[in-house]
């Protein structure tokens, strides 16, 4: 089992800086992520439901994945979100988070084809099993009624 990573404080998930033609916008992305360490941010996130994981590239995912490592460069944990519309491409974000010097993984349930209790515990266990990175579990709207306190106790325990 992976240790539980204690967390005190603010853990914000970065909106994804792009420019008027929809391209990313590094230095703006650099900002962001020194405003949120100056604020006192504890660990910083990206591709959180609230980071436009579902609009950009591959290329622009890997790009922004090392930027944010880079910039942060250990002054705060980083964790990022790998969620997908199937396992298996859930499985290749955390493979490649890790890869690129992610701390930890985050992830809410596919918003496609949304598993069962069953199916939830076989998604993190992929997860898991995939990267030896501790686990955030992201609750949204879609995953509110699956992810139940016995469930969580579950994927804790096993």
């Amino acid at each position: 089992m992976k240790s539980p990573t204690p967390f005190r404080g603010m853990m914000p998930l970065m909106p994804t800086a792009v420019n008027e033609s929809g391209a990313l916008d590094e230095i703006s992305q650099r900002r962001v992520i020194e405003y949120c360490l100056q604020c006192g941010a504890v660990a910083i996130g990206h591709f959180g439901y609230a980071s436009e994981f579902h609009k950009v590239s591959g290329a622009q995912r890997r790009r922004l994945i090392e930027l944010i490592v880079e910039t942060v460069d250990g002054r705060a944990p980083v964790f990022i979100g790998v969620t997908a519309p199937a396992v298996h491409m859930t499985v290749e974000f955390a493979k490649e988070a890790q890869d690129l010097g992610a701390d930890l993984l985050m992830a809410t349930l596919p918003y496609v084809d949304v598993p069962d209790a069953e199916g939830a515990f076989r998604y993190y266990a992929a997860i898991s099993n995939a990267a030896d990175l501790p686990i955030i579990i992201q609750d949204a709207g879609h995953s509110s009624h699956i992810l139940t306190a016995g469930l969580l106790l579950r994927m804790y325990r096993e």
